[in-house]
């Protein structure tokens, strides 16, 4: 169909799922929905319902659960609206997952995730889960760094401690201006 603005778009409906592949880096992008509008000319997709988006490239695959997403195909960045991601990180040489959970989730094309009025646990029940720290931002920056913004670390369900900003590096520095 044709828009107003003279835009075209492409409705698809009912349990869609579009494959985007890019040959020369071996990325595959995979967008699951219940439906998915195509704006062909301005290259962006818009999915809503039960929304999947699963990224896999050079043996890595992260995936990202919300009620809808934006997501633009020239430069990848992808917006979540009440969504959900899990990551894996090596501690002491075991795996130790992480769920992280947003109001949004925004994924910009140098891979920084950021989420707003964001919560994240490594607790094995992440609906109820022993630990949280919730923050107005997160910052899921290279492999195992991070930084939050007006966050507050939970045990159960009571607050602990507050932390205005804190940002754990990926590196090790000589010191380490954590907060």
């Amino acid at each position: 169909t044709q828009g107003d603005s003279g835009e075209k778009y492409v409705l698809l409906r009912g349990d869609v799922e579009v494959e985007v592949r890019d040959v020369s880096d071996g990325t595959l992008q995979v967008i699951k929905a219940a439906s998915l509008t195509f704006n062909q000319s301005r290259r962006t997709m818009s999915a809503v319902g039960d929304v999947t988006y699963t990224l896999t490239r050079q043996g890595q695959t992260d995936t990202f659960t919300g009620q809808s997403l934006d997501f633009d195909l020239d430069s990848s960045q992808a917006v979540f609206y009440d969504g959900r991601t899990r990551r894996t990180v090596k501690r002491s040489g075991k795996d130790l997952t992480y769920t992280f959970a947003g109001e949004t989730i925004t994924r910009v094309s140098n891979d920084t995730v950021i989420l707003q009025k964001g919560a994240f646990t490594s607790s094995e029940t992440p609906d109820d889960p022993l630990y949280q720290v919730r923050a107005g931002t997160v910052w899921l920056l290279a492999p195992g760094e991070w930084a939050v913004q007006d966050a507050v670390l939970l045990i159960g369900r009571v607050p602990i401690l507050n932390l205005p900003g804190f940002f754990w590096p990926g590196d090790d520095f000589f010191f380490n201006p954590n907060i």
